[in-house]
């Protein structure tokens, strides 16, 4: 089934559309037994399919599971600094007590007519591991978060949702080596007990280490 449909315009396809699908098959089941579905993105120039991008099987950090459909985010945007746009959209699992949604970062390679994806395993959002989209002199950053425990704080007291800081890792696509590389660390003083709530209390901070760093 259609969920999102969009349309951008790639080097030698001129206009196409984009569509995000979710499967009306059953292949899979989150933490409580519900059913989810895969998730494809498909490419359409004129009546040439150019990219049919099927349900990423990528691992969740702490679970072997499958990315599947987990929301209807689709977007098209340059963040790679090429003027040529990526197409982003999202994969996921649904667990007990958290869920994992990936970012997925589809990149355009004109010479071939294809379509990559050029996200990194560090791109993906749970309650412990934040994600945040920013940008530094009109070039785009994505901002990880990590939990950052102290070493004095005892296992027993390193639970999943307890209150901790944070450490933040801004990472910048390089033209060159055709990779998303680390440009930046910054840690946290203040403790939070999820990712979205540091990166909120935190957003200050980080984006003046990060400007600081330029």
């Amino acid at each position: 089934m259609v969920i999102q449909h969009t349309q951008a315009t790639f080097t030698g396809l001129g206009l196409a559309d984009v569509v995000l699908l979710r499967s009306e098959t059953i292949t899979g089941h989150d933490g409580f037994g519900a059913p989810m579905s895969d998730v494809r993105v498909v490419v359409v120039a004129g009546s040439r399919v150019i990219a049919n991008y099927g349900t990423p099987r990528r691992r969740s950090p702490k679970a072997d599971r499958p990315g599947l459909y987990i929301d209807a985010y689709l977007d098209i945007a340059d963040v790679t600094g090429n003027a040529v746009p990526e197409i982003l959209f999202h994969s996921g699992f649904q667990a007990v007590s958290d869920s994992t949604t990936y970012d997925h970062i589809l990149s355009y390679n004109a010479a071939s007519h294809t379509f990559s994806d050029i996200s990194r395993e560090e791109f993906y959002t749970s309650g412990t591991h934040g994600l945040r989209w920013t940008a530094v002199a009109g070039r785009s950053l994505l901002v990880t978060a990590d939990r950052n425990w102290n070493p004095a704080t005892p296992a027993e007291a390193r639970c999943h949702y307890c209150a901790s800081p944070f450490e933040y890792r801004a990472y910048m696509w390089n033209r060159a080596s055709r990779s998303w590389v680390e440009e930046r660390k910054v840690s946290g003083a203040k403790s939070y007990s999820e990712a979205y709530e540091a990166l909120d209390g935190d957003w200050d901070l980080v984006r003046s280490g990060i400007v600081t760093s330029k």
